[in-house]
């Protein structure tokens, strides 16, 4: 009696070479597919599948991002503790640049004006103006240097510009309510004569803004501009100053 035998294995590769030719045979609609196999497709690069948009739990619960009260709370109070903190600290910061840039605008003036008098050897005048910008620009009788300044060659040395002086620079006036005011010294000019000298004596111009309410306990915020006769420019705190308020002329 005899008995073929086929193994495991022959046994395997039958039932694949069979499945093989059923397929090939089937339209390609009716072919069972292939669960588990991903075949690249040649003309495209590898890319992963698609992620859910919506990923959902076992118990069929739909997972959100968000913010719990709690969260928004904390994160109130933080932003309310920045603005306490950070505002004020940002004007006192504005405010001191705003000074220092107009502080030294000032010393350029008076510097320019000092070198363009011995270049010259005419009167040199930087005073207070209420139309810097127009045409024709002309010194004020009133007022503080906060409404502006020109600064011009005055070949008559009257103090006074007149239409055929030539203007060398001009100021805007300030638009925050910062005041400059000076002593009786130089309460509304600063002459340079030829030989760098400042007609009179020591004169000092100080330097306001919001911050000084009180002068006697905000004067450190101040700043004064020092002229002295022999024509010098130096600055100082209000503090550091003999002027005893915002409006020393007053």
């Amino acid at each position: 009696m005899s008995a073929i035998r086929i193994d495991r294995l022959s046994t395997m590769e039958l039932l694949y070479s069979l499945e093989s030719r059923d397929q090939s045979d089937r339209p390609q609609q009716l072919r069972r597919p292939q669960v588990g196999v991903f075949r690249r497709n040649p003309t495209q690069p590898d890319e992963l599948p698609p992620v859910p948009p919506v990923i959902r739990s076992n118990m069929g619960l739909t997972l959100r991002n968000g913010f719990t009260l709690l969260e928004l709370m904390v994160t109130l109070l933080l932003f309310s503790i920045i603005l306490t903190v950070g505002v004020p600290t940002f004007r006192e910061f504005t405010l001191t640049n705003q000074m220092a840039t107009r502080v030294n605008a000032l010393v350029s003036d008076l510097t320019y004006a000092r070198n363009e008098a011995v270049k010259r050897n005419l009167r040199v005048t930087t005073c207070k103006s209420a139309n810097p910008t127009a045409a024709l620009a002309s010194c004020a009788s009133s007022g503080g240097w906060e409404q502006g300044r020109i600064l011009f060659v005055d070949a008559d040395a009257n103090g006074q510009r007149d239409s055929d002086e030539l203007l060398l620079r001009a100021s805007q006036p300030f638009a925050d309510g910062s005041t400059l005011r000076g002593n009786a010294n130089v309460q509304d000019r600063v002459t340079y004569i030829g030989t760098g000298r400042v007609l009179g004596s020591n004169g000092s111009l100080i330097f306001c803004d919001a911050r000084i309410t009180n002068f006697s306990t905000d004067k450190s915020k101040a700043r004064v501009v020092v002229i002295s006769n022999t024509g010098r420019v130096r600055t100082e705190a209000g503090d550091g100053s003999t002027l005893t308020s915002c409006t020393p002329s007053s």
